[in-house]
């Protein structure tokens, strides 16, 4: 059995994801060449049934089997499904000991095989895990206790990791034609707004954990989407329609290398067909979220969470308020930065967009921020204080006004635009300080250790 540090040094030598593939090709030649097998012990009551669905990429089995090999803390058994592969994939399975393996005698697609394993699965949950994906020790058994912890989860997902370092997912949000959007996606996953517990869209299905409870409520991966493809969003979708809880666990992480076994061509067009059967099922609840827009990715998680909110107010672009905004992001609390043209419809720009930095948007897109959402405004100028008392409604919630005191123009004359302009305004203080006091404000919610399973 590998050790934890030795397997997982593997994927965190830097190593190109191409480079990671070829070193587990030269691994699996050894392990088939050479005496031995991969052996699970056997449990009569395992309280998880981990399904793994192969097609091929017999190197990258051999890594994901490595890492359930390091799992401890629960019972759990493991179900293999072989979609008829071509390459090495038998000779492998043929030194696994004390796992369920199922051959089919052609490819079924994920979700048929999903269904299949789950038909003959014995544990209380279900744990789906591509087989380029590895989940980090004590994964499994975190996934265990949540579900165990509170009866209203029917499905828990992982913080999932690019082998580059950085995020590809906690949690994901979907839009309103049914696309969707790692969130965090680029980031560093040690941020603490990415180790924020909360309610999401949906998790993805290279490591998501659901009661078996209730995937046989909901009947399974519904086959309207076969062969694959949305069918981890619609069963999180229906789960939550029946009053199930979709969360995000950031305590459980698992690498994932995002390797594919279709080709681009034939897994787009599966997309694109799948993506309409999406909304069309769930037009009603997807008519109700944003669109598919970089200024509507914070929207997505409005009324979600909890915290601070920042705005952060200039008459032009500055890299010092994009840098400010990225600070607050990091601590876990959202910012976002307007420009004073755009206040009167509140546009808001800063979000997580490609590559993760902050970016300011132009124009006045539909369904902006509103001011409910922010408690705290952060000023420069004069400029700025004259736009942001001409634009606050008068039922605006508690704000905050904090003038930075390296402000462009005097802080006191800052100040004095607002003493006059909103001293009507009873929800509505302001003071001078440094906005970097901000980030000391720390997250928003609790945040968890990877995988780390809560003493009693």
């Amino acid at each position: 059995m590998p050790t934890s540090d030795a397997f997982f040094a593997k994927l965190r030598s830097g190593t190109s994801r191409r480079g990671l593939r070829q070193e587990a090709q030269v691994d699996l030649d050894d392990f088939v060449a050479t005496p031995g097998n991969i052996e699970f012990p056997p449990s009569d009551a395992p309280e998880i049934s981990v399904i793994v669905v192969l097609f091929n990429q017999a190197e990258l089995t051999y890594r994901c089997l490595q890492s359930l090999q390091i799992q401890a803390g629960v019972a759990f058994e493991v179900i293999i499904v072989d979609n008829a592969s071509s390459d090495r994939t038998a000779e492998l399975l043929a030194k696994v000991r004390g796992a369920k393996i199922i051959s089919n005698s052609e490819n079924q697609g994920f979700l048929l095989a999903v269904n299949q394993a789950a038909n003959q699965a014995r544990g209380d949950h279900l744990t789906l895990l591509n087989n380029d994906a590895f989940p980090l020790p004590g994964a499994l058994a975190r996934a265990a206790w949540r579900l165990r912890q509170d009866d209203g989860i029917g499905i828990v997902g992982a913080r999932i990791v690019l082998p580059s370092g950085r995020l590809q997912e906690a949690g994901t949000v979907v839009w309103r034609d049914a696309k969707a959007i790692g969130f965090g996606a680029g980031r560093r996953p040690d941020q603490v707004a990415c180790r924020i517990e909360r309610d999401v869209d949906y998790v993805c299905g290279a490591f998501l954990t659901t009661r078996r409870a209730v995937f046989e409520q909901l009947n399974g991966f519904d086959e309207v989407f076969l062969p694959a493809y949305y069918e981890e969003m619609d069963f999180c979708f229906r789960a939550r329609a029946a009053g199930h809880r979709v969360l995000y666990d950031p305590g459980l992480k698992a690498v994932h290398l995002n390797f594919g076994s279709s080709s681009l061509a034939s897994a787009l067009k599966r997309m694109m067909t799948n993506r309409r059967r999406m909304v069309a099922r769930h037009k009603s609840v997807l008519r109700g979220r944003a669109s598919a827009a970089p200024w509507n990715y914070l929207k997505a998680i409005v009324g979600r969470n909890t915290g601070a909110w920042t705005l952060i107010v200039e008459p032009g672009a500055r890299a010092a308020s994009a840098r400010l905004a990225g600070q607050l992001l990091d601590a876990g609390q959202f910012a976002t930065v307007a420009r004073t043209r755009d206040l009167p419809s509140l546009v808001s720009g800063g979000f997580w967009a490609a590559g993760g930095q902050p970016q300011a948007t132009r124009g006045n897109p539909a369904g902006a921020l509103a001011w409910r959402h922010f408690d705290t405004i952060v000023l420069n100028c004069t400029e700025s204080a004259e736009a942001v008392a001409d634009a606050i409604p008068p039922q605006s919630g508690k704000l905050h006004i904090l003038v930075d005191r390296q402000a462009t123009d005097p802080p006191s004359a800052v100040l004095d635009i607002l003493r006059i302009r909103l001293s009507g305004n009873r929800l509505v203080t302001w003071s001078t300080g440094d906005p970097l006091a901000l980030v000391e404000k720390g997250p928003s919610a609790p945040t968890a250790s990877e995988n780390e399973v809560p003493s009693p």
